[in-house]
């Protein structure tokens, strides 16, 4: 009976849930989990990957989505190369609507994880050492969460710590994350697409095929595109802060 009232107390301690998603990260990088999401491998089963798709049409989006959900859950590094893959195996609109849910939910669960071991108060805690941080996401989360979402700033598992840390609430972090992923979902879905479409063109994915097909020179502006984000949000920063303090002046 004490036995299992122990067992009962561990698995219902708060910091259980946290030390597993270290667990599966760690194994994950151990046996090179990354190796299911290699491009060349999946060059050379093309074809019978292509069938088991059509195949198990149902079943496959599926289990991509628990994987990549998983994936994001544990923090693991490198989720572009999760959407480039669902972009390989369903295409671009598909692999990118998969992606953006998929990673939603992982981010999602993160921050449960990090909020049941850190406690709904760790605002509360860390607000003598990121006061102004946290009243500007109190104010304005969704906006800010949208442009550390979109803009790649940080890593993407990095940003997917900052709800839980700063006490962000939960609605406003699922929609900030679903709204601020998906252009980059979709555009690394393309990438993907783009691959698979010039191997069914009977060629192979080498370098300067890659970088001379108009197929993924379009998603790959794309990423440019996003690379500059930052830049331009600095600046409409700074412009913004520049016509405060003009106006200050003037009055």
């Amino acid at each position: 009976m004490k036995y299992m009232i122990n067992i009962y107390n561990f698995a219902t301690n708060r910091y259980v849930p946290l030390i597993l998603a270290l667990f599966l990260l760690i194994l994950f990088i151990a046996f090179d989990g990354y190796q299911l999401f290699n491009l060349r491998e999946m060059q050379l089963q093309s074809d019978k990957i292509t069938m088991f798709v059509a195949k198990h049409w149902i079943m496959t989006p599926i289990l991509y989505i628990i994987v990549y959900a998983a994936f994001v859950c544990i923090s693991a590094p490198g989720a572009f190369i999760v959407s480039i893959t669902g972009g390989f195996l369903f295409g671009p609109l598909l692999g990118g609507t998969l992606a953006t849910v998929a990673a939603t939910l992982g981010a999602f669960a993160l921050y449960e994880i990090l909020i049941r071991a850190l406690g709904r108060d760790v605002n509360v805690r860390l607000s003598p050492f990121a006061d102004q941080i946290k009243n500007g996401f109190d104010e304005h989360g969704f906006f800010y969460m949208v442009i550390l979402r979109v803009a790649p700033i940080f890593p993407f598992w990095v940003i997917n710590l900052v709800p839980a840390i700063l006490g962000i609430k939960s609605r406003v972090n699922i929609l900030a994350t679903f709204f601020g992923i998906a252009p980059a979902c979709f555009i690394y879905a393309g990438i993907g697409a783009s691959a698979a479409s010039i191997l069914q063109r009977g060629h192979l994915l080498t370098m300067d095929k890659l970088l001379t097909d108009s197929a993924i020179l379009l998603p790959l502006n794309g990423v440019v595109l996003l690379g500059a984000l930052p830049l331009m949000v600095n600046l409409w920063c700074y412009n913004k802060n520049q016509k405060n303090i003009g106006s200050r002046l003037n009055s």
